[in-house]
């Protein structure tokens, strides 16, 4: 009996050493939901990956989900695969996708929230890290439902099912991808338009340690990521951090100068840390409270103009707003709040950077300010708008 109980005692140390062999330092997963007008970028993304590959401290795996109609790339296949992405010498962007192909899934709705979880799960079953990022890749439009836009615009918009992960079931899948590790997920990022909200990390706060994404829309091409796989390799030993850093970077260091139509392209991106969302939160409600406590709304027409928003028109820079009812409003306890905001947004925002001077007032994370007679009563399905007056300030604006 002993004897057996040594070989059991043996087989397990020896099983955790393999384990702890295997795994690296970092596992990036990039949900990549092409089953739209964005397809053929998946196949040139990819290529660019390529370009780079996986290596002995960081693993990159892809699930890409195609449609039927965009692009004939790569042998025009259709459905979800998954790939574990690896260095090769081809440099046809939209050539043939060579990594390893791990599962040919068919068709799957990449809408559905859950199907993010099903992939996070795959990562980090079968290459496990100390470290976990995860990026979602898609059309992106805040917080906002889709059935409030075109049919382009939504968080993960599958167009073979017309679903969507809009703001809630955002949070469901970050939560549930958290529970599976024990911890929080090191960093989300979106390479996506306009998911630099507070709103969104008020969604993943429990769940996220860094967001990095764009007030912004961002170019149909998104991430160069040859440019920022390179980037990850370099700084995969610097911490979760750094790692976050990385993303703006990398981003910055492939638009900066860019031009469109002779005019430097308009691209904002930032890293917000989450740690302290609660308390960026508590700031909000603050300044709401005061500003309808004293009835403090003289002002609001000319902040609506001045304002920076961002594409659709419904969304604003929020600490340039912090600092415009800082700058407008006489009254002492609102203009206490306002700076109050200003100084924990610019505390937690870690990295930003903007091109273009239409977009100067760009300062990080954004939120919903709608114009007057916009406003979406379903904004009370967001954390923000439950653990805030925010939503109360925008309907005594509205009406």
């Amino acid at each position: 009996m002993k004897k057996f109980n040594l070989l059991v005692f043996i087989f397990i140390v020896l099983s955790i050493s393999v384990s702890g062999l295997n795994e690296k330092e970092w596992t990036i997963m990039i949900f990549m939901n092409g089953d739209n007008d964005l397809e053929a970028y998946g196949t040139y993304d990819i290529n660019e990956m390529e370009m780079v590959g996986s290596n002995e401290n960081v693993n990159f795996v892809v699930q890409f989900d195609r449609s039927k109609e965009h692009s004939v790339c790569d042998g025009n296949w259709n459905g979800a695969r998954r790939y574990y992405i690896e260095k090769d010498d081809e440099t046809n962007m939209f050539g043939k996708i060579n990594s390893t192909l791990l599962e040919d899934m068919g068709e799957i709705d990449m809408g559905d929230w859950n199907e993010s979880v099903n992939f996070f799960k795959f990562g980090i079953e079968n290459y496990p890290a100390k470290k976990y990022g995860f990026i979602f890749w898609n059309h992106g439009s805040g917080w906002l439902k889709n059935t409030q836009l075109p049919a382009v615009r939504g968080i993960s918009y599958d167009e073979g099912s017309g679903n969507h992960i809009n703001s809630p079931d955002l949070k469901k899948a970050v939560d549930t991808m958290a529970g599976l590790i024990g911890k929080k997920i090191d960093l989300v990022a979106f390479d996506a338009c306009l998911m630099a909200m507070v709103e969104i990390g008020a969604q993943m706060e429990d769940s996220v340690k860094y967001m990095a994404t764009s007030e912004d829309s961002v170019p149909g091409g998104g991430f160069e990521y040859k440019i920022l796989f390179n980037n990850i390799l370099k700084n995969y030993d610097k911490g979760d951090e750094k790692m976050a850093l990385t993303f703006g970077e990398s981003f910055k260091e492939y638009y900066k100068g860019k031009t469109t139509w002779m005019y430097l392209t308009s691209v904002t991106y930032s890293v917000a840390s989450l740690e302290n969302m609660n308390i960026i939160l508590e700031n909000i409600d603050r300044l709401a409270k005061n500003i309808i406590e004293h009835n403090d709304f003289d002002y609001f027409e000319k902040i609506e103009k001045e304002v920076q928003r961002y594409d659709g028109k419904l969304y604003v820079d929020l600490v340039h707003l912090a600092e415009l009812v800082l700058d407008y409003s006489k009254n002492t306890s609102v203009k206490i709040a306002a700076q109050s905001l200003i100084s924990v947004l610019n505390e937690n925002i870690i990295f930003n950077w903007w091109q273009n001077d239409k977009l100067r007032n760009s300062n990080g994370l954004s939120i919903y300010f709608p114009l007057k007679g916009k406003y979406h009563e379903h904004y009370i399905d967001t954390e923000l708008a439950k653990k805030t007056r925010w939503d109360e300030l925008l309907r005594k604006i509205n009406n």
